[in-house]
């Protein structure tokens, strides 16, 4: 009981660290056309009001419980290894760009929800709910893709891969910014959704035939070529981290290290 308590009420650090910077799912919320989420989000940057209290709110409780299971199926239904990530990134340039993940594969940021059962079916509201977010942490950990892994109530899972879309990012970064100048200032913030649409529907979507197209055929060619190597790489990573015996803090041989951290998550390197 004590350790599901810990994960609905979160610590006075967390809060603390929230207010810092704009986070993935405050990105949801300043590219909403929802006014009174934008001007709560705004009051809770600067201190005026206290965070809501989402203790009692089950959907939310649900997918912060189901974290777990969700890294887990994801992983054992596509053979991709994830890594959790015990602290927050930092955008390198914009020091109030800020995430903390889900997880992390060697080549995408993993992000898990839970939604109800009659969101199944409907990827693509799905998709267009969180766009935002998953470009935030895109942008944040410098990713080129985002894994959505979802829970459709009980019965249902889904994986979307979102691509990173500069555009919208460009959008999306300056959006923030104006809205994190209105924390520092006081000025309040206005919607701006109107600048921050959601990708095209997927039945509105083109089909291009792309040979001829020299980039194209050249990012083929090296997909196709390195796309075992990548899948061993996330292989051999789960391995060794399986390896690393039960009490070891740290494992290392043949150039390779693996260690665990206070929270029990293994990382490995090269060494």
């Amino acid at each position: 009981m004590n350790a599901v308590a810990k994960l609905i009420h979160k610590s006075p650090d967390w809060h603390s660290a929230r207010a810092q910077g704009i986070g993935g799912s405050d990105a949801n919320i300043i590219a909403s056309d929802d006014p009174d989420k934008i001007l709560r989000l705004f009051r809770e940057k600067r201190n005026e009001i206290e965070p809501e209290d989402l203790s009692r709110v089950l959907p939310v409780q649900m997918g912060t419980c189901s974290e777990d299971l969700n890294r887990y199926w994801f992983q054992t239904e596509t053979g991709i290894a994830v890594e959790t990530i015990a602290k927050p990134f930092v955008h390198s340039t914009h020091k109030w760009m800020r995430c903390n993940v889900d997880g992390m594969t060697v080549a995408a940021v993993f992000e898990a929800k839970h939604v109800n059962q009659y969101k199944a079916g409907h990827g693509d509201e799905v998709i267009a709910t969180y766009y935002p977010q998953c470009q935030h942490l895109m942008e944040v950990t410098q990713m080129p893709l985002c894994y959505l892994s979802v829970f459709f109530g009980t019965t249902t899972w889904e994986y979307y891969e979102i691509q990173r879309d500069d555009a919208y990012i460009a959008k999306l970064v300056d959006a923030e910014a104006d809205f994190w100048d209105c924390v520092q200032t006081g000025r309040v913030p206005s919607v701006c959704a109107h600048l921050l649409a959601p990708p095209i529907a997927f039945d509105d979507l083109k089909i291009y035939d792309m040979t001829g197209h020299n980039d194209w055929a050249d990012a083929a060619f090296t997909y196709q070529a390195t796309k075992d190597a990548a899948k061993a790489n996330d292989n051999a990573k789960t391995r060794l981290k399986k390896l690393l015996p039960h009490d070891g803090r740290s494992a290392a041989g043949y150039g390779v290290s693996a260690s665990r951290s206070r929270n029990n998550a293994i990382t490995v390197r090269e060494i």
